[in-house]
């Protein structure tokens, strides 16, 4: 009993308890790359009946896990205001648009889940905020587990599911997420003098906290949007030559 009450326990007394890039850290990081590069490998010539049944499971996983966490955030006195309870962080929203992407596959949505869900789990799984948390606690697997589903599903939309990004639609998922996070996220922070998306203030012990450190607020947040850019460049870049030089190939032939 003592075991599973230390698992599902809350740890905020500030102690580290899983640094960024400790061992436990690494051992979770190298784990999951193994096994998401076997289920990718293991799905790639399935039927699409059989893809898309793996795929609500994940979708389920996420819920459950969400809703498991805030169980356990309740159980111990810690969630107890709107502030605590709205799903309004960048992960957050992502868990929606990812589970929407899932189910409706479209491609403005599977273009989103791609270029935030792959930005959210960088940040959350290679800088996880749960570091207080043992490495073997619920709070910080869920963490690990639901950043790295995402990423899992945005790859196996483009491994399996013959999915390609396209930079056309970058201005209008930059337009939807942009207009969220300051015309409806920024004045929520103002009101509920919350941190939603991280445009409040800089998260403690976060590599965000290094960027407002060195060019304060709000300049880091247009840090945050360059360095967003960069990877967004990064992400799209091979596909957007694939496809060139794919029509550049059908040019000669034809």
């Amino acid at each position: 009993m003592d075991k599973l009450k230390d698992f599902f326990g809350v740890y905020l007394d500030g102690t580290i308890r899983c640094g960024i890039f400790s061992t436990p850290h690494l051992i979770w990081l190298f784990s999951m790359a193994i096994v998401w590069i076997f289920i990718l490998i293991f799905f790639k010539n399935k039927k699409k009946h059989t893809q898309d049944i793996f795929l609500y499971f994940l979708v389920f996983i996420i819920i459950l896990t969400e809703i498991l966490r805030y169980y356990v955030f309740i159980s111990n006195n810690i969630l107890r205001s709107f502030v605590d309870l709205a799903p309004f962080h960048i992960c957050g929203f992502m868990v929606f648009v990812t589970c929407f992407a899932v189910f409706f596959r479209n491609k403005i949505l599977m273009n989103f889940c791609y270029a935030f869900s792959f930005t959210a789990t960088i940040f959350g799984v290679l800088t996880p905020i749960a570091i207080t948390f043992p490495p073997l606690s619920f709070v910080y697997v869920q963490g690990m587990l639901s950043h790295g589903i995402m990423f899992l599903i945005a790859m196996f939309f483009i491994v399996d599911c013959g999915f390609r990004p396209e930079v056309k639609y970058l201005p209008r998922i930059s337009a939807i997420f942009f207009g969220v996070a300051f015309l409806v996220i920024a004045p929520l922070n103002y009101i509920f003098n919350a941190n939603w998306f991280f445009i409040a203030w800089a998260p403690k012990g976060t590599p965000i906290e290094i960027l407002e450190n060195l060019v304060g607020w709000p300049g880091y947040i247009g840090v945050l949007f360059v360095i967003l850019m960069i990877l967004w460049t990064i992400m799209y870049l091979p596909f957007y030559i694939a496809e060139k030089f794919k029509e550049k190939q059908k040019g000669v032939f034809n």
